[in-house]
């Protein structure tokens, strides 16, 4: 895994962006029984908690899919998981992205 954003939100939480080694079809199809991984605070060393699921759309998807969100009970950070294929906030993979160009 590898952090990819840290950002500030108006109500000042932290959220990382940390991508993970999976396909977005593979947690497409195992839905809520996808394994995410276990992470721990960069700030805290803390293990952090689950802090729901966010709706997202890639493409060729044609519903949303469900990505976990973790939340450190030390200092606050969110953690959202996303794909390695893609760029944070962006629904196409970086293939495509690359093959547009």
């Amino acid at each position: 895994m590898q952090q990819i954003l840290l950002n500030k939100s108006p109500e000042n939480t932290i959220f990382m962006i940390v991508a993970v080694n999976a396909t977005i079809h593979e947690i497409a199809k195992l839905g809520k029984f996808f394994k995410w991984p276990d992470y721990y605070c960069e700030k805290c060393s803390r293990r952090m908690w689950g802090h729901g699921f966010v709706e997202r759309y890639f493409d060729n998807l044609s519903a949303p899919v469900r990505i976990k969100r973790l939340r450190c009970p030390g200092c606050g950070v969110v953690v959202i998981f996303r794909p390695k294929q893609y760029f944070s906030k962006f629904r196409s993979s970086i293939f495509n992205i690359y093959k547009a160009l």
